[in-house]
């Protein structure tokens, strides 16, 4: 999978998304899909989390045969978009009380 995130950083951390202009939620837009042209295939999923935007898109079936075999076998796991990997990201960046991994 391809993935890019764009998060809006001030002087005391990122940005939560909910307070993004139109303006800078269209250009994040753009700028992932500038990041990911090229690679991939359609279609993309965009996706606004709490402090970034993201858009992945699947590796094409040319990029899949480039890898190595052991590692297409590990089964994927995604907790990205859990409750628990959204907690454990608000632990990890401090806005969150409890246990660090």
């Amino acid at each position: 999978m391809w993935h890019a995130s764009l998060s809006i950083q001030t002087g005391t951390g990122p940005l939560v998304t909910e307070k993004w202009t139109r303006q800078q939620r269209n250009e994040a837009a753009r700028q992932a899909a500038r990041m990911l042209a090229g690679v991939g295939m359609e279609p993309s999923k965009a996706e606004v989390y709490p402090f970034s935007y993201q858009l992945r898109r699947a590796l094409s079936d040319a990029e899949v045969a480039q890898l190595d075999p052991a590692w297409v076998a590990v089964p994927a796991v995604d907790e990205g978009g859990t409750p628990e990997g959204v907690r454990q990201m608000l632990v990890e960046m401090g806005l969150l009380e409890g246990a660090r991994t």
